[in-house]
């Protein structure tokens, strides 16, 4: 039958969701505090987004099986278990729309001013606040929204029927909050998009400098190893001209040895200016943007479902329809799982740290049996 069905599916995608999001959410947060390099202002929100999904995986998701199987069963569920869950389900819901739009305006700002460190960290941590304050309030709105836990999601089998039922907070809290969100993050990410294509069309317009002679040494270059942050490696001074073959000026000019003079410096280096180095810091932010992108998307697509029913909810109610409505709730919940292999695939730091631990640990539990 339908139930028989509905109630296999939920169950079966919130166990799964529920042990691999424990796992990895887990795994993401002893990354970070194990790896110093990955604690920057960038990851904090990934922290954030990792610590409210283990918060739906530890908390959300058990009532949410709980609530399912009562509901299935028609025992009385009790106010304590709808309201907790209607609670818990709100809160994390909400902070996961918010920090998803919080994402996207950083990285709009991160790629707009890439040198404004010290702010984006103080902005952060406010950002941290309000995302849990205003996710507060809206799980308490929605306990408190209907007067009767007979209206909750989880708890509408206990005495009302299918054509009385109504959710006040899915259809005017929940839907224009997700509305809201996705409007937000479309336009973060369509001006991450315009500040990335004139940065290329900018590079394509200036092109690889010209090699004239000239005969005194560059001046306002710095100096780095290949893919180093640092424009001033231990050892090299800023101030003190470097030896090359052939060294590039901004005016796309270069100096050359003496002839028959072999070369002080051997190997591959980086000469950057600082509009250089701003080049080389917004296309490492621009791949930064497209990694939360796949977050988003992969959530955007898991939350379609529910919003379009509880749309379709105000035009017409059935059984199939409320059914639905239950197994679109549960697929909101895979998210939490698959951000942390979205984190996996697209970062080779965190996928690094993983590999360590994986390996740390196995090596612990071949140790245990020998």
């Amino acid at each position: 039958s339908l139930d028989a069905l509905s109630l296999l599916f939920n169950c079966c995608v919130l166990g799964i969701t529920f042990l691999a999001g424990m796992m990895g959410n887990l795994l993401v947060c002893w990354a970070v505090y194990r790896n110093k390099s990955l604690q920057t202002a960038n990851n904090t929100l990934l922290v954030n987004l990792a610590a409210n999904d283990l918060l739906k995986c530890s908390l959300d998701i058990p009532l949410f099986m709980l609530a399912s199987v009562f509901e299935k069963s028609r025992l009385e569920a009790g106010e304590t278990l709808c309201c907790l869950h209607q609670f818990t389900y709100s809160l994390s819901s909400c902070v996961q729309l918010l920090t998803l739009v919080i994402i996207s305006a950083e990285r709009f700002q991160a790629i707009a001013f890439p040198f404004e460190t010290d702010r984006r960290k103080l902005r952060i941590k406010a950002w941290l606040l309000v995302i849990w304050a205003v996710g507060f309030s809206l799980g308490v709105l929605s306990v408190t929204l209907s007067k009767d836990t007979l209206f909750y999601m989880m708890c509408r089998h206990l005495r009302v029927s299918a054509r009385s039922y109504f959710d006040p907070f899915g259809i005017y809290v929940l839907v224009p909050v997700w509305m809201f969100s996705l409007t937000l993050i479309i336009v973060h990410y369509m001006r991450i998009f315009v500040v990335v294509r004139q940065h290329a069309n900018k590079v394509f317009d200036v092109g690889i400098p010209s090699r004239p002679r000239v005969g005194n040494p560059v001046s306002n270059w710095s100096v780095t190893a290949p893919d180093c942050d640092d424009p001033k490696p231990p050892g090299v001074s800023k101030s003190t001209p470097a030896s090359l073959n052939t060294l590039y000026s901004s005016e796309g000019g270069s100096v050359e040895n003496g002839p028959g003079k072999a070369p002080d410096v051997v190997g591959a280096i980086c000469l950057l200016t600082p509009s250089s180095r701003e080049h080389a810091k917004k296309r490492m932010e621009g791949k930064l943007a497209k990694r939360f992108g796949y977050i988003i998307i992969a959530f955007l697509v898991f939350w379609a479902p529910m919003v379009v029913i509880l749309l379709m909810n105000v035009l017409t109610s059935s059984s199939a329809l409320l059914e639905l409505e239950l197994s679109a709730m549960v697929l909101t919940c895979v998210p939490a799982a698959i951000n942390p292999l979205i984190y996996t695939v697209v970062n080779h730091q965190f996928r690094s740290e993983f590999g360590r631990v994986f390996s740390t640990a196995r090596s612990c539990l071949l140790g245990w049996r020998g």
